[in-house]
């Protein structure tokens, strides 16, 4: 399917070019409609058929411009990679399947807020990196079963801090 849409690319832009000095005639609205319809299906074709790349148990679904956690991903995961997309929140029902994991980087996202659910669905997480966000604040007790949780990376967010929202977490942060 990648190939099928990068070949259908590559013909568009053959042709766009081939008749380059023919067309110059055709008004300059038409020429630039031309141009931008030849630009969407190539950047079409460059996230058509990009999936999560499963190495060991650390599954890389970065760069993808995901809007929801994958479901398909292998079960027995103990990292996984979800920044730079499209993320709007870390929805724990979401993450239940992966119970196993030990780091989750969802940095560079548009998450706006956590749910205090988040480490009851993952009880081994060790490792959080959620920079680069749009946090505003952080609920009462939302890292309160983060038992295991030894890096928490909340940086370039702008969060206005309410109560203690650390104050369940172990001092063995790094």
């Amino acid at each position: 399917r990648y190939e099928l849409c990068q070949n259908i690319c590559d013909l568009l832009t053959f042709v766009h070019s081939a008749f380059a000095d023919k067309t110059m005639g055709c008004s300059i609205p038409c020429w630039n409609s031309l141009s931008f319809r030849l630009v969407s299906v190539c950047l079409l074709c460059a996230s058509v058929g990009k999936q999560c790349q499963i190495r060991n148990t650390m599954a890389d679904c970065s760069h993808l411009k995901l809007t929801q956690i994958p479901s398909d991903l292998p079960k027995n995961i103990t990292g996984l990679d979800i920044s730079h997309n499209q993320l709007k929140k870390l929805d724990p029902e979401n993450l239940t399947e992966y119970s196993n994991l030990i780091y989750l980087n969802a940095g560079y996202n548009i998450i706006s807020k956590l749910q205090p659910g988040l480490c009851k669905s993952l009880p081994l997480l060790q490792i959080l990196k959620l920079e680069h966000n749009q946090l505003h604040e952080l609920p009462d007790g939302v890292f309160a079963s983060c038992s295991n949780l030894t890096e928490l990376n909340l940086g370039y967010n702008i969060i206005e801090v309410k109560n203690d929202p650390f104050k369940t977490l172990e001092v063995s942060f790094r």
